[in-house]
C-alpha cells in the first residue's frame, strides 16, 4: 500500500483528471514543487489506524 502527498488531489489537478499513477501525479501534471509543498498542510494523520489497515489486508 502507498499512502501520500499525492493520496490529496486523488488523480485530479486544477480540475483535469489525469490518466497517470497518482503517485506521478506532480510530475504528469507538470506541478510546481510549491504547489505540491503546499498539500502538506491537509496531509495529516487524522483516522490514522495502522492497525486497523492490517486487519483489513489480512
Amino acid at each position: 500500500m502507498h499512502w501520500g502527498l499525492y493520496a490529496i488531489p486523488a488523480g485530479t489537478w486544477q480540475g483535469r483528471t489525469i490518466e497517470f499513477a497518482a503517485e506521478f501525479l506532480m510530475h504528469s501534471a507538470d506541478v510546481s514543487r510549491e504547489d505540491w509543498a503546499a498539500l502538506t498542510a491537509e496531509f495529516t494523520l487524522e483516522g490514522f489506524d495502522p492497525a486497523a489497515w492490517a486487519r483489513t489486508a489480512q
